[in-house]
């Protein structure tokens, strides 16, 4: 017999968990990659000049309303900039870019391509909200890898539905907090599946601290609460993880009285124009990877997504199934009046929604034609 610790390190329990978080890891930095090859960090390119947001201004708080308010990494950010010795900064700083003169070299390549990290100011505050947005991208893959196990989702799709989704999401996000929206909005899910509820309360303050989104994205975990609790506790979770974030939002909003532009913006004329532009329906296209695609908001990507989701509805438990129609029925009406026409990201409530159809769809391939046994 093997002492206990050597028998630990030849583990194939151990060695499994191992490869999957390796796995996820390297899936999280493709993704992160992906979307900052896309729309450049933080827009410090200044790629997307119009939305009013970039590093600085989310730092400062001098972003346009209702970026502005999306708090919670840059207040992290300056907050450990803080803390954090000067010395330690300056060492840093040192470390990054041990080449001195106009010609600075990042040992980080994303970072060479931003003169905000070459300013002393800024350099240390970029590095962390940085690896927050890094680290949200990897809390979300294993935040969806939770939701399908706790829906009993085979192995093979718990493990690889959250890749899919994953890899996907460049082609959707745009700025440093939507991976922490989904991250928030998928460990809301399986908290209100697997653990006790006010969990929930202060997961919904962190929530709206990101994004507002999250106050409107509590009543949709009504479903999912149900299944375990009675109907007054599931109200208590669903009132007090409400107040928690609308509380949070308030206060957020109340620190920021002089930024410029309004806290929603009415765009409903657009989704009219965009359905009569066909180039914005048949040939608008952008990078991901490398590769031009078309955009999603364009005809046949949406037909596909459409399709996808035609084909797992029926499979989806009744649970799901309602948490998807509350979702939609609050995400919307949203969406029509206050998103930019084809902005499907600002769909982000029906994300369960689309990490469990990726899953369904995966599951019925895999009962249709399961893979080989080692023996054949």
């Amino acid at each position: 017999m093997l002492p206990a610790k050597i028998e630990l390190i030849f583990s194939s329990r151990l060695f499994d968990c191992l490869c999957i978080v390796a796995l996820y890891f390297f899936t999280a930095a493709a993704a992160f990659n992906g979307l900052q090859d896309t729309n450049g960090f933080v827009n410090d390119t200044d790629q997307y000049p119009t939305y009013g947001v970039s590093f600085i201004g989310a730092i400062t708080g001098t972003a346009q309303k209702p970026f502005v308010f999306r708090r919670l990494l840059p207040d992290t950010a300056n907050w450990v900039a803080t803390v954090t010795p000067q010395r330690v900064q300056d060492g840093l700083y040192r470390w990054f870019y041990p080449i001195e003169g106009p010609d600075l070299s990042s040992k980080i390549l994303a970072f060479g391509h931003s003169s905000t990290t070459r300013s002393r100011t800024w350099f240390f505050r970029y590095i962390v909200l940085y690896l927050c947005e890094f680290l949200s991208a990897l809390l979300a893959i294993f935040a969806m890898h939770l939701v399908c196990r706790a829906l009993g989702l085979p192995r093979a799709v718990t493990l690889f539905a959250p890749i899919v989704v994953m890899l996907f999401m460049p082609y959707v996000l745009v700025f440093y907090y939507d991976f922490l929206e989904l991250a928030l909005f998928t460990l809301a899910v399986w908290m209100a599946l697997r653990t006790s509820w006010w969990w929930l309360v202060p997961l919904a303050a962190l929530g709206a601290w990101n994004k507002e989104s999250f106050l409107f994205f509590v009543p949709t975990l009504y479903p999912f609460l149900r299944q375990r609790f009675s109907r007054g506790i599931t109200y208590a979770a669903i009132g007090l993880s409400g107040a928690a974030s609308a509380t949070v939002y308030l206060y957020i909003r109340s620190r920021f009285p002089q930024s410029p532009n309004a806290s929603a913006w009415l765009q409903w004329q657009g989704h009219f124009a965009h359905l009569g532009n066909l180039h914005e329906l048949l040939v608008y296209n952008i990078e991901v990877y490398g590769i031009r695609l078309p955009g999603l908001s364009t005809i046949w990507p949406t037909l596909l997504l459409l399709w996808l989701f035609a084909r797992a509805w029926r499979h989806l438990p009744a649970m799901v199934r309602s948490h998807t129609l509350i979702a939609a029925v609050i995400n919307f009406p949203l969406y029509l009046l206050f998103c930019g026409a084809g902005e499907y990201r600002n769909l982000s409530m029906l994300c369960v929604f689309v990490l469990l159809t990726v899953a369904w769809n995966l599951k019925t391939a895999l009962e249709r034609e399961p893979p080989p046994s080692p023996a054949s």
